[in-house]
């Protein structure tokens, strides 16, 4: 359900704009819903142990992102399901953000396998993609270490992709001759937070 802020209406309030139902067979959970400022879309991500219609499900419970439109019929708003990607791999995958801000809309996640095919990096890695509709445009990156890398949040700001995260490890992205960094971690007795920034071609 979309609301839309009215400075008519009782010297300014949200009122009620437009509401939409999408969903599988199966359990759907929504994560992050979020508002790109320049079109207005909405942007949905979350998990799905189904198949979203003209998807695959890799096995498991599946990342999938959706773009919700807004259009005019009369002198009403109406929502319009744009498009639905799913991405996964053939474990449970656990998203933890959308980013509606960049060009293409991006999601944040952590998985324990090979995220559509990627390489295996540690026992649980981080993953991000973007894509630019439900068939076309799909960049996906798997990153993080040789440990378990899981995922609190992530976000989009700055032409950057920025993991947050907790983790038993000290990290850092020290660079080589060529000036080319790689990410690095050492054990804690602890947990810890991390914050890691990589670039929209997944290098630290």
């Amino acid at each position: 359900t979309r609301y839309r802020y009215d400075e008519d209406v009782n010297g300014g309030e949200y009122v009620f704009n437009w509401t939409i139902r999408t969903g599988t067979g199966a359990d759907d959970e929504v994560r992050s819903i979020d508002l790109n400022t320049d079109s207005g879309y909405v942007l949905i991500a979350g998990e799905t142990a189904g198949t979203w219609p003209g998807q695959s499900n890799a096995g498991g419970v599946d990342s999938f992102l959706q773009r919700i439109d807004t259009e005019q019929d009369g002198a009403n708003e109406v929502p319009k399901l744009a498009w639905t990607r799913q991405v996964g791999s053939t474990a449970n995958d656990a998203v933890v953000a959308g980013a509606a801000r960049s060009v293409a809309p991006l999601l944040f996640g952590s998985v324990a396998g090979a995220f559509n095919g990627e390489p295996v990096i540690g026992g649980v890695d981080a993953f991000f993609f973007s894509t630019t509709s439900g068939t076309r445009g799909l960049a996906v990156y798997q990153v993080g270490s040789d440990a378990n890398d899981p995922l609190a949040d992530g976000g989009y700001e700055q032409n950057q992709m920025w993991l947050l995260g907790n983790s038993a490890g000290a990290y850092s992205a020290p660079e080589d001759d060529d000036g080319n960094r790689s990410l690095v971690r050492a054990p804690l007795g602890s947990q810890a937070g991390f914050l890691l920034a990589y670039t929209p071609t997944g290098l630290v």
